[in-house]
Formats: structure tokens, C-alpha cells, sequence
């Protein structure tokens, strides 16, 4: 199956919206994108060819979701993994993302939900709107929950965009050691997960790498002690590839911040040019609910 026939991303309501504009300039267009808005000048706006205007109002629902449930129909018809991105914060867009996963699942693709939810100091595990949350679960293949800080800028913007980008990376690799059925595996079941990546050069370039990794999977409202599967890209260049030590570094940095050795803990190598003397890591953690 050809690249643009793969996958497809669809952003719900302003802050999916906002991780598809960065994930599509950045220059990610092997793939569909659909951005859903109720905005309608934010929509026309958009740089994001497929379009849905989402319900303003209570009489505009079944129509709305009509054009959402037909538009979805056509865009995954030949897709084999779905990225649904939203910020719960709204009861239009959680039924909007509902309706998605659910269509999604009739039509036998692989789901991963990501979405945002503001943060409560009192409760630093837990996500608001956790109705939503369990049965994003039962539908999605993978589900993962971020932060949302409501700062400028919003962190769980970047911590989403990079969990798409890190996440469609292992999936297209060609590599002879790892390939989507690897990531299907580690996603089976219900689970909360998180993907990162991190670049760095220096001398203490994976100290700096880790440390990083680390700062970004603060965004994750789930407990690292709990992670039970992990897969792990390491990426240099030809002329400076992942040394020995830099590997111990990693590994070592992730699992004592994790306090045990999951069950299940791949590694997989590759070469990159383009990183000249920079380190690349890229991780994506399982924890079962």
C-alpha cells in the first residue's frame, strides 16, 4: 500500500485544528487530512484541503454529522491508520470525536485517539471528561492523553504534534528489525500511551537527548512506573552514528525513570544523513488500563 493511502489524520475543534496545520506544513504530506471546525472563518482559513463545518447549534447537529460521517467514509475508505486529535474540552467536539472513532471501528481501521485535557494539580493522573475518555478506549486501538496547560504556547500542541510524527515514523520505516506490525503489538489491548522524540549534537548529546525525553513525557497525565511495553528508535548519521555508551545512556535514563524493566522493550537502529552529528531518539510507551 502506497504511503498516501496510509494514513490519515482528522483534527476536532481549534487545538486539533492547530495540530494538523503544524503537522501538514511541516511538511508531512504523504498522507489525508481532514480538519474539523465550527468556526467557519477559521475554516476557510485553514491550508487543510478536506473541510467539515461542525454543528454551531443544536438544530444544525444531524446534518453536521452527516457531512462529518460521509466525508470520514471517503478519506480512511483505503487507510490502515487513523490519528483522531482533539482537546476535550467541549461537548460538541467529544461527541464529534466519538462519532469519529466509531465510524472508524465500523469500518475495521486501526484507531489512535490524542487528546488534550486541562491539567488538575489536585488530581495529576486523572482526565476531565472521563466519560468521553472510556469510551474513546473501547473504540481506539491506541489512546493517548496530554496535558493541556492552556498557556501560550500550548505545550499539548507540541507534545501532540510530536506523538503523530514520532508515531508515523516507526510506522513507515522500512527497516528490516521493526515495521507497523511491531507497533500494532505493542498497541494491543486497552492502554494509555505516549510517543516522544528528541534530537541533540554535543559531546553530551545523549545526556542532553534523555533529559528531553524525560521533560516531554511530563506532558502524559499516566504513571511511568506503570509502562509495561516500549519501543525505542535510536537514530545517527552515517559518519556519526549511535555509539555504545550513548545507548547504555538511554536505555539506562529511561528505565530508572520507568523503576523496572517492562515485559516488553524493543530497540531498533537506524542511519539518517540528514542528522549530520545530531542523536535522534524516538519512543513510544504502553501502559496497560
Amino acid at each position: 500500500m502506497e504511503d498516501e493511502d496510509y494514513f490519515a489524520i482528522i483534527g476536532i475543534g481549534a487545538t486539533g485544528g492547530a495540530v494538523l496545520e503544524k503537522v501538514y506544513q511541516s511538511g508531512m504530506r504523504n498522507c489525508r487530512f481532514v480538519v474539523c471546525l465550527e468556526d467557519v472563518t477559521a475554516l476557510n482559513a485553514s491550508y487543510i484541503p478536506a473541510k467539515i463545518r461542525l454543528a454551531g447549534n443544536e438544530a444544525e447537529v444531524g446534518q453536521a454529522e452527516q457531512r462529518l460521517t460521509e466525508e470520514i467514509s471517503r478519506t480512511i475508505e483505503s487507510t490502515e491508520l487513523v490519528f483522531i486529535v482533539a482537546e476535550l474540552n467541549d461537548a460538541g467536539i467529544s461527541r464529534t470525536a466519538t462519532l469519529v472513532a466509531q465510524q472508524i471501528r465500523a469500518m475495521n481501521r486501526r484507531c489512535v485517539a490524542i487528546v488534550a485535557a486541562a491539567a488538575n494539580p489536585a488530581f495529576p493522573l486523572a482526565v476531565p471528561d472521563e466519560a468521553t475518555f472510556q469510551v474513546l478506549s473501547s473504540l481506539c486501538d491506541g489512546l493517548m492523553a496530554v496535558r493541556s496547560t492552556g498557556a501560550e504556547p500550548d505545550t499539548s500542541v507540541h507534545a501532540m504534534t510530536s506523538a503523530i510524527r514520532g508515531l508515523v515514523a516507526m510506522c513507515r520505516a522500512s527497516w528490516d528489525t521493526v515495521d507497523f506490525s511491531d507497533v500494532a503489538y505493542v498497541m494491543r489491548g486497552t492502554g494509555r500511551m505516549a510517543v516522544v522524540e528528541q534530537e541533540a549534537d554535543g559531546e553530551q548529546r545523549s545526556e542532553a537527548v534523555l533529559a528531553g525525553i524525560i521533560n516531554q513525557l511530563a506532558a502524559f497525565p499516566f504513571a511511568l512506573r506503570s509502562v509495561d511495553r516500549i519501543l525505542l528508535h535510536l537514530s545517527g548519521s552515517p559518519a556519526n552514528p549511535v555509539r555504545m555508551r550513548e545507548q547504555y545512556t538511554l536505555v539506562k535514563g529511561l528505565t530508572d525513570q520507568i523503576g523496572s524493566q517492562p515485559r516488553l522493550f524493543k530497540t531498533v537502529y537506524s542511519e539518517d544523513g540528514a542528522l549530520e552529528d545530531r542523536l535522534k531518539m524516538t519512543v513510544l510507551l504502553w501502559t496497560p488500563v
